[in-house]
């Protein structure tokens, strides 16, 4: 009890009820102990605080999701090159088969003159 009753003049807790409740009650007290004036400084501080806090935390989730973005289209674009490339090369192959000749094959598929020799059996 003695704690709560001294608690307004008191400059540090106490080393005995150094605990983070008394810790909390120790901060409201001061807070609740300061002038008008003063009050309103920290106030505004603390709002200061908050809102720079709150602009980084958005900037942040921006940065982050445009990455994301970026990423996940890098991906569908090289996807789809992967694929096109594997369409025709197996092109390739079926014209190869089919004995078409090497310039008809490049023309048709865009494939190099030596990936297409690459390929034949």
């Amino acid at each position: 009890m003695w704690f709560f009753n001294e608690l307004s003049e008191l400059n540090e807790i106490p080393e005995s009820f150094k605990s983070d409740i008394i810790k909390d009650a120790f901060s409201l007290s001061k807070l609740a102990n300061m002038k008008p004036a003063k009050r309103k400084e920290y106030e505004l501080s603390l709002k200061h605080h908050r809102d720079w806090v709150n602009t980084m935390t958005t900037a942040m989730d921006t940065a982050e999701a445009k990455g994301e973005a970026r990423g996940e289209a890098r991906g569908v674009e090289k996807g789809r090159e992967e694929g096109e490339n594997k369409r025709n090369i197996e092109i390739a192959k079926n014209l190869l088969n089919a004995k078409v000749d090497i310039e008809t094959i490049q023309i048709s598929t865009g494939l190099s003159r030596k990936m297409i020799l690459s390929l034949k059996p």
